[in-house]
């Protein structure tokens, strides 16, 4: 028997035509999304999504029963549960406000967050990127936070990623970003 594998990403919002404010291409966006995650994930995974699934709607639902593996469901600032019909709701394996297992925090929002040097791992979503003034403070501190992890679908090659990938994927940006201030759009 396989092993199961864990994975994380946020930030999926399919179909949400609030993806054009930050992707160029938000159908490409999405066909990468689908397909990476399909390439990536085998049946028996276990992926977590860190908030913000998408718009309350029938094609929604049909992508998110598509993609591989089992999905467990950490509420963000756009779910609006309270709203998606009971189908919907059963297509994840667990819906959860935020998951503390293990010295690991899984949230939404990072400014929702705990005390950080509290545990191992901290996994967040919803800063789509670091871009302009606004997120320059989070920029600086997610350079600093060595053990937090954004998990972002656009800051992941759109793919669910585990923690070796999460630490991979930040890496990467603190290598590209951590003398370089986060001023404008352009920063992406």
């Amino acid at each position: 028997m396989q092993q199961s594998t864990i994975r994380y990403i946020a930030d999926l919002h399919l179909y949400d035509p609030a993806v054009a404010k930050w992707h160029k291409s938000p159908n490409e966006r999405l066909t990468h999304l689908i397909a990476n995650w399909n390439n990536m994930v085998s049946p028996d995974d276990i992926t977590f999504i860190l908030g913000d699934v998408g718009i309350n709607c029938k094609i929604t639902w049909e992508t998110i029963k598509a993609l591989h593996g089992h999905k467990i469901l950490v509420v963000g600032n756009h779910d609006n549960i309270e709203f998606w019909p009971k189908s919907a709701l059963d297509l994840f394996d667990g819906i959860h406000q935020y998951i503390l297992s293990n010295d690991t925090l899984l949230i939404h929002k990072p400014k929702d967050r705990f005390n950080y040097d509290n545990y191992t791992w901290v996994l967040h979503g919803h800063l789509h990127t670091y871009g302009g003034e606004v997120l320059a403070g989070d920029h600086d501190d997610y350079i600093k936070d060595n053990n937090r992890f954004n998990c972002a679908a656009d800051m992941i090659n759109l793919c669910p990623q585990t923690i070796q990938g999460l630490m991979y994927h930040k890496s990467v940006y603190v290598d590209t970003y951590k003398d370089k201030p986060k001023t404008s759009k352009e920063d992406v």
